[in-house]
């Protein structure tokens, strides 16, 4: 990564965005929704497993928060 925090929030602003447009299949509009929880290597750990956790974290605070 280009190490600019930003990078990663754009992303995700991205997908969630497109994720959200409704979804047409034949007559009936389907809407979804995500979630989306972000952490960065080394600031959130730095280890595959304190990683995790740490994503986990982001995950359901982003649930919890909407």
């Amino acid at each position: 990564t280009t190490g600019d925090p930003s990078v990663p929030l754009l992303a995700t602003e991205k997908i969630l965005r497109t994720l959200k447009a409704p979804l047409w299949v034949g007559e009936d509009e389907i809407f979804s929704d995500a979630s989306v929880g972000i952490v960065t290597f080394p600031h959130d750990g730095d280890t595959a497993e304190t990683l995790t956790k740490a994503a986990n974290l982001a995950l359901y605070y982003a649930k919890r928060t909407g």
